[in-house]
């Protein structure tokens, strides 16, 4: 395909202007969300022995059960969002997936908090947490194939390279926002704003963005700035 493409002498500039910079912008915002999610459960251990007073030896064992189970349920997950966005389109699937993330995602870190506190067991806790990752690690099966058929094929590496990893600088800091927002509200509920945050920026970035599921991938065309429909 890309061999026999017409080439960019420029492409970095040429993603950076005109419509692919709209584009990009759009996948910018998309994984700012995307970004902000992952952040969160990497937090969980930290904030389960530190600030809930759950036991190492406790938190320890839910996750390693949770990694377990998660790995083979992560594979079905992945797999099911792809089909999804396959059925009802790229667009769509990213959409409910960022409201899936800021209603579901939030609610189930707020029934983790509050599971933890009331001395839940080792599998309560390790349900929850494998119910909350496969929820918030599962849309990930969409979104590279998303920022693929968002640019043409001359610019898609840069384009792909750019706002697929441009997007983790700003949520890299989350530690910092946790500490910040520590001062308004207990420290153990901070999380959840990342949450909101993270499913707002992908609906919105999935809504300003246009459906793609049916696009032509090989366009040879440099003045076109997006994958062409199917014939």
């Amino acid at each position: 395909m890309w061999l026999e493409s017409e080439k960019s002498e420029a492409p970095l500039k040429e993603v950076c202007s005109g419509d692919h910079l709209r584009s990009l912008g759009q996948v910018f915002v998309m994984m700012l969300g995307f970004w902000f999610a992952s952040q969160t459960p990497t937090i969980l251990p930290g904030i389960l022995i530190q600030h809930l007073h759950v036991s190492p030896e406790v938190t320890s064992s839910a996750f390693l059960v949770g990694s377990i189970i998660l790995f083979f349920i992560l594979f079905f997950g992945f797999v099911g969002a792809g089909r999804l966005s396959q059925v009802i389109g790229r667009h769509t699937t990213i959409v409910l997936c960022g409201a899936a993330i800021l209603v579901g995602g939030t609610a189930l870190y707020y029934w983790l908090v509050r599971h933890a506190l009331s001395g839940g067991s080792v599998f309560g806790t390790a349900a929850i947490v494998v119910s909350f990752d496969v929820l918030v690690v599962s849309p990930w099966g969409v979104v590279t194939t998303y920022i693929s058929e968002r640019f043409p094929t001359h610019v898609r590496a840069s384009g792909y390279g750019i706002g697929y990893s441009a997007a983790v600088v700003i949520p890299a800091f989350a530690g910092f926002y946790l500490l910040w927002l520590s001062s308004l509200m207990p420290y153990v509920f901070t999380p959840m704003v990342l949450l909101l945050m993270a499913g707002g920026f992908i609906m919105l970035g999935g809504l300003l963005g246009p459906e793609t599921r049916d696009v032509e991938l090989h366009v040879s065309d440099l003045g076109r700035s997006a994958a062409l429909p199917a014939e």
